[in-house]
């Protein structure tokens, strides 16, 4: 030991984590100490030597077992190394449960998805079908339409050089009663249209009041929406007929 109080010692100058503790360094200090004391104060070479202490005795200056022992640093070691492993074990507990958390919630989303995923799937599925049934449908009216295009040209082959009048009227007949119906209908409502526009036509000029204007289109408005109710009615029956066939 030097003046300030620091120790030289073989021990920790070879100090390795592995291989070397506190324990067997206090112990090696005790023992060396115990041998050549650091604190006490030599005499001068005339006075007679200072006494020779228990320790001292002996090849090996080893400290008296009952004097050092071990057993309270074991234990010391031994607490430090219970509590170094709760606080490790409560830690990676800990981060178990907030990584089981993350994953318990990243697996929930991913079920989420797949369900939203599934049912988005069905939609497009009945769309496709949807289309596929009006794609039919639209093949279906072209055919008919085709067809009919070709007798009318047939007929007016035939009919180009007679000189008898034509009804425009009676050029298209409808094929059905829903047929029939329908033309009535839009005829109907497509005659309600232009009454609208010569009555605002009326109304602007001053040839009409403000209130037989609007008296005039109420009543013209309720009968077109019936016409083009009906229509509707007419037109979807007629579909469901043509997809049976």
């Amino acid at each position: 030991m030097d003046r300030e109080g620091l120790v030289y010692l073989p021990y920790l100058s070879g100090w390795t984590e592995h291989t070397h503790s506190l324990t067997d360094l206090v112990v090696i200090m005790c023992q060396t100490f115990g041998g050549d004391p650091p604190v006490y104060a030599k005499p001068p070479s005339s006075e007679p030597p200072p006494p020779v202490y228990p320790a001292q005795v002996g090849a090996q200056r080893q400290v008296p077992q009952q004097t050092w022992n071990r057993q309270p640093f074991q234990q010391s070691n031994e607490q430090k190394k219970q509590l170094v492993v709760q606080e490790l074990t409560s830690k990676l507990q800990q981060d178990l449960q907030s990584f089981y958390n993350r994953i318990r919630g990243e697996i929930d989303d991913q079920f989420e998805n797949q369900a939203q995923l599934q049912a988005g799937k069905e939609t497009i599925h009945a769309g496709i079908e949807r289309l596929k049934q009006q794609k039919d449908q639209l093949q279906s009216s072209i055919r008919i339409i085709n067809s009919k295009q070709e007798e009318l040209d047939v007929w007016l082959q035939l009919n180009e050089n007679t000189t008898d009048a034509v009804d425009v009227d009676d050029i298209l007949q409808p094929s059905n009663t829903y047929s029939r119906q329908m033309i009535e209908l839009i005829a109907e409502s497509s005659a309600i249209e232009d009454t609208f526009y010569y009555l605002e036509k009326a109304l602007q000029t001053e040839r009409i009041t403000l209130d037989v204007f609007l008296k005039k289109v109420r009543v013209l408005a309720r009968q077109q929406f019936l016409s083009k109710a009906l229509a509707m009615k007419v037109l979807e029956t007629q579909q469901q007929k043509l997809s049976v066939q």
